[in-house]
């Protein structure tokens, strides 16, 4: 046909042409929604209606579930040692169907830096979890913040109200979740607190920030965790079902043990975990979402080198199902593997800030990222590389884009870009003719190879 060897200046014109005929409700929710988001924010600055068409919770929910339809990326946080953070996506990192990566994945073109972010003072990061495109960052500093990389956007939460009642505060972790019977999304925040002149033994205690306006903006305090319900250091906990569900240290080879926080009525519980899991307070076991269920990575108190992925596949949470996925040998000794994404008949794992394939099938398991070989790219065009500094960790997390916010939308679009880019249209109509051609070049350009 003329339309599949046309130039593309033909084919932009012939996009253009057929858009403009496309009521906006059948352009947005059957066609833009399939772009990506660094395309639908320019798409925002064409007029209010067209800003609020984007951020109605309808297309950000349909934009999202497109998103996990697609292969998933990996995100990794880094803090280099200037005091900043960026986040970097490794873009053929993705797991699909029998499908495997090599060493090329780890090459500085397929790292892409999607955000970068200076804090004068410095910063180090203990904890980083995701939930729906937005990802929380805990500091050593009891600081929370949450990006959402592809929007660019980063808010740092208030210190909380642990920190405002004469007590002192350690070992903050928070991590982010969605919580489905309030549609929202929550960051609960786990800590320890000491009193002055009290006993020496530190009280557990809890808080959950709701993200979007919805709390009030401050952190409102739960009922505090149970008193022998210790958390892992620095081990990220999972948010599934609208629950957390986090490792804690128990006595050497007693059953291992998960401290569960219901969103739907704020309490917690614990969950043994499989029988054949013992604890040891020398292994940094792990929990993740894997396929929709939790993951609980155990590392074999025999052999230090294997790791055993336990799924939960229901019951009561007193007596739940467990089932074993898979048993990998790392081949040498490592303190943390834990599971990043499923997809077919592979995993993708973080093993000591290294990323594996493992093959359930094959059972092969194969290195494809190196971190400390990885060349960073900096926003001033510059790259550097971190190399093997216990210093400056790494913090890997599945990645789905998405519009989520953390706060509610603006009251007043930005300037539009079409316009400063098309100062002559001065009609509103103009500019809808705009960019609507602008928007059949931006999904044009983004299906074609």
């Amino acid at each position: 046909m003329e339309t599949t060897n046309a130039r593309p200046e033909k084919r932009h014109r012939i996009a253009a042409a057929a858009a403009a005929a496309v009521p906006d409700d059948v352009l947005f929710s059957n066609i833009l929604v399939h772009l990506p988001v660094k395309s639908l924010a320019r798409l925002k600055c064409v007029s209010r209606s067209w800003l609020a068409a984007v951020e109605d919770p309808a297309f950000v929910r349909r934009h999202l579930e497109l998103s996990r339809a697609r292969p998933s990326a990996v995100i990794v946080v880094v803090p280099p040692k200037d005091g900043s953070i960026s986040f970097h996506r490794f873009r053929q990192l993705q797991v699909v169907d029998a499908t495997a990566m090599d060493d090329s994945s780890s090459s500085s073109s397929e790292v892409e830096l999607m955000l970068e972010r200076a804090f004068p003072d410095g910063v180090e990061i203990d904890v980083a979890t995701h939930c729906d495109g937005l990802i929380a960052v805990t500091t050593d500093a009891g600081e929370t913040f949450v990006c959402n990389p592809a929007t660019k956007e980063l808010v740092t939460l208030p210190l909380g109200i642990s920190c405002h009642n004469d007590c002192v505060v350690r070992d903050r972790f928070a991590a982010i979740g969605y919580d489905p019977w309030r549609n929202r999304y929550v960051v609960c925040r786990y800590f320890h607190r000491r009193y002055p002149n009290r006993a020496a033994v530190a009280e557990i205690g809890h808080e959950i920030f709701v993200l979007g306006g919805g709390g009030g903006g401050s952190w409102e305090v739960t009922e505090d965790p149970p008193p022998t319900s210790a958390i892992v250091p620095s081990t990220p906990p999972a948010c599934i079902g609208g629950c957390f569900y986090w490792c804690t240290n128990e006595d050497v080879d007693n059953l291992s043990m998960l401290l569960r926080f219901s969103l739907h009525n704020h309490k917690f519980d614990m969950v043994p975990c499989h029988p054949g899991c013992s604890s040891d307070v020398f292994a940094f076991n792990t929990v993740s979402e894997l396929d929709g269920k939790l993951c609980y990575t155990h590392i074999a108190t025999e052999r230090k080198t294997t790791s055993r992925l336990w799924m939960l596949d229901g019951g009561d949470m007193a007596r739940p199902e467990w089932s074993m996925r898979c048993c990998i040998d790392v081949g040498d000794y490592v303190s943390c593997v834990s599971p990043l994404v499923a997809g077919g008949e592979h995993i993708l794992l973080s093993v000591d800030e290294k990323l594996y394939l493992y093959g359930e099938r094959s059972r092969v398991l194969e290195k494809v990222v190196d971190t400390a070989e990885v060349e960073y790219a900096r926003s001033d065009g510059s790259k550097y590389k971190l190399g093997y500094d216990l210093y400056s960790q790494h913090y890997y997390v599945p990645y789905v884009e998405s519009l989520a916010q953390k706060q509610p939308p603006l009251l007043h679009p930005p300037p539009a870009l079409f316009v400063r880019a098309h100062p002559r249209l001065s009609s509103s109509l103009e500019r809808r003719a705009a960019a609507r051609t602008t928007a059949a070049e931006l999904l044009l350009s983004s299906s074609t190879p």
